[in-house]
């Protein structure tokens, strides 16, 4: 069978992780790893400017399956109804977080089937079945567009851990690997991780109480052949002490030393501070760090005591600060000279953003009205704000222009060489543009003349 895997293009009006960081679609890697039996290509259209028609044209697949975030629902949308268009006969799955969450923003003619939660063995069943000329209906873990309504199939048991899932066929994007980045890293590959914490496309954490050793060795090979930085792909990647420590020595055997990223938990860091000083031996540049700054005190101590720690070993922090939509001026100021006495070298500055399949969005889901999905990249704010939207984002931006001016530079060149500071500093200044006139997204009729945007 001929399988087309896309990942659709981000829509114009999104801010947010494209300035910084844009990985490769594991998701989608990870999916033709389980169909290497199948004559499978993938589609990044975030960095492949070839036309779909042609794709499609060249292919002539007999299936094609569309992963998307929240942001990228219409955008998702809008690759399935052309594929439709094109190839009228073509079986058509769409899956990932947002999918499984709200099956019913994709209803109707141009998607056969919806994957639910892990798509991995459910994907793979849906190619056989499309193969065998079987009924959808039958293969678990889907919902099933027929007839103008939708049916869900039988659920499907989780996958355990991340033993069950094939390694990714990196081969699909080789094409494009160059163009696939972290901050200042290029290229820069995703790994599934070490501690099962999450994995790419999945909604709720998989169990951690199963994990086997050869699961480890098989990251640090994979880690080793890796030509490139490296992002561990959990949620919180040190989770496991004893599985991040059996990688590290595999790694150090192995004299792996290459640009590294991971997400942690502060209670981790501190409870475990030696294996930060491996992982730093190995190239460990930054941690992704959420940081409480909700009052006038601040981050609380475990979260402090983790940013030292880090910083003990060179290590930079990727520190994020919720600027919450309730704030007034005074407390977003505080967020940024938080992340001043801290000496934050990334400091991020994230709107609460309720996406749905979370609590937040069932606690405001009535306060969303009708969602503006294209909007929900966690630096536009969806909520109702406290101040008028236009100041709220003026003071988010200065947010940014003061964490980032010519003063950080002493700061971010311990993690970041000074031949890739003058790209950074073009990179966040645009960002921060951004930033300042993402008022404009929301309120297009305030803010137009002869039917232009005015920025």
């Amino acid at each position: 069978m001929k399988v087309l895997l896309v990942r659709p293009s981000s829509p114009q009006r999104a801010i947010g992780a494209a300035h910084a960081s844009l990985c490769e679609p594991l998701e989608l890697e990870v999916l033709a790893g389980n169909l290497r039996d199948h004559d499978v290509t993938v589609l990044d259209m975030r960095v492949d400017a070839t036309p779909l028609d042609q794709v499609l044209e060249a292919i002539q697949p007999d299936v094609v399956g569309v992963t998307a975030n929240t942001m990228e629902v219409l955008t998702a949308r809008a690759v399935l109804r052309r594929v439709k268009e094109v190839l009228p006969a073509v079986g058509t799955v769409v899956g990932g977080p947002h999918a499984t969450a709200r099956p019913e923003d994709f209803a109707g003619s141009i998607v056969k089937a919806i994957v639910i939660g892990q798509g991995v063995a459910t994907f793979r069943e849906v190619v056989e079945a499309r193969e065998q000329g079987l009924p959808l209906e039958d293969v678990p873990g889907l919902v099933v567009n027929t007839q103008g309504k939708q049916v869900r199939t039988a659920p499907r048991r989780p996958a355990a851990t991340l033993s069950e899932f094939p390694p990714p066929d990196r081969h699909t994007t080789s094409s494009v690997r160059g163009k696939y980045y972290h901050a200042w890293a290029k290229p820069v590959l995703l790994v599934q991780g070490s501690s099962g914490a999450t994995h790419p496309g999945t909604v709720g954490a998989p169990p951690r109480d199963s994990r086997i050793v050869q699961e480890v060795e098989q990251i640090a090979a994979e880690m080793v052949e890796l030509d490139g930085g490296v992002c561990l792909a959990d949620d919180d990647a040190l989770a496991e002490p004893a599985r991040i420590a059996r990688l590290c020595a595999l790694l150090k055997e192995a004299s792996f030393s290459r640009p590294m990223y991971l997400c942690s938990g502060a209670q981790a860091i501190v409870a475990d501070p030696e294996i930060i000083e491996d992982l730093a031996e190995l190239g460990l540049v930054a941690v992704a760090l959420a940081l409480d700054c909700t009052d006038a005190a601040g981050p609380p101590p475990e979260q402090r005591r983790a940013v030292e720690i880090l910083h003990a070993n060179g290590v930079g922090v990727s520190g994020e600060f919720l600027a919450d939509p309730d704030f007034d001026r005074d407390q977003l100021q505080r967020l940024g000279r938080r992340a001043e006495e801290l000496k934050i070298e990334f400091p991020l500055f994230s709107t609460p953003t309720p996406f749905p399949g979370t609590s937040l969005y069932e606690e405001r889901r009535e306060s969303l009205g009708t969602p503006d999905w294209e909007l929900f990249d966690r630096v536009h704010c969806v909520l109702p704000t406290r101040l008028p939207l236009r100041a709220f984002y003026a003071e988010l931006a200065h947010l940014y222009e003061r964490a980032y001016g010519l003063s950080s530079v002493p700061r971010m060149s311990g993690s970041v060489p000074w031949r890739h500071l003058p790209a950074l500093a073009l990179q966040l200044h645009r960002f921060t543009v951004r930033v300042r006139h993402a008022y404009i997204d929301q309120e297009p009729e305030l803010h137009r003349r002869d039917g232009k945007r005015k920025v």
